[in-house]
């Protein structure tokens, strides 16, 4: 194999790897703040934070060079995927189509 291409297969792979990363210690923090919001008898979803973090996201996104729609469809998948589901719900979606 061509060694740039190797060298940049190699270099994605990793930045995958820290993607999920970030994503389960993301879940870690959000199972801990419902929990919080549980015992405080606060609901689950904030729709002005949800949107407040999506705009923000675009902006960030935008200034990164990248493309605010995919900073967005990425949130929102992000979202969906935390709120709202109980444990089966959350294992059926893990499991994928």
């Amino acid at each position: 194999m061509d060694e740039p291409l190797a060298e940049a297969r190699s270099r994605i792979d990793a930045i995958d790897r820290e993607v999920l990363r970030l994503l389960a210690e993301r879940a870690k923090v959000t199972r801990a703040l419902a929990a919080w919001k549980a015992a405080k008898g606060l609901g689950a979803r904030d729709p002005n934070r949800e949107a407040a973090m999506i705009d923000a996201r675009r902006r960030e996104a935008e200034a990164l060079g990248l493309s605010p729609w995919l900073a967005e469809a990425v949130t929102r998948a992000v979202l969906a995927t935390t709120r709202g589901l109980d444990d089966n719900d959350r294992a059926a979606f893990a499991r994928g189509p």
